[in-house]
């Protein structure tokens, strides 16, 4: 059995089963990218994968998408 994630690795893990992404890669990028959220931009500015900011669809910091949650980018 699987563990199961908590808070925005749920929401990941949640969206990979959905879309057919393993959520084990998902999870790996985001681990990777920001340690889980924990350090780097991503600690500022709730960007999953340090994403790069769209117009109109996110705020911008320092170059990258910016969210008011974790939960924004859904």
């Amino acid at each position: 059995m699987v563990a199961q994630p908590m808070g925005p690795d749920k929401d990941l893990y949640s969206l990979g089963q959905q879309y057919n992404i393993d959520p084990a890669f998902a999870l790996a990028v985001f681990f990777n990218e920001s340690g889980f959220g924990k350090s780097g931009e991503a600690a500022i500015t709730h960007s999953l994968g340090n994403l790069r900011p769209v117009p109109g669809e996110a705020y911008e910091h320092d170059g990258y998408a910016a969210f008011n949650s974790w939960q924004g980018w859904l």
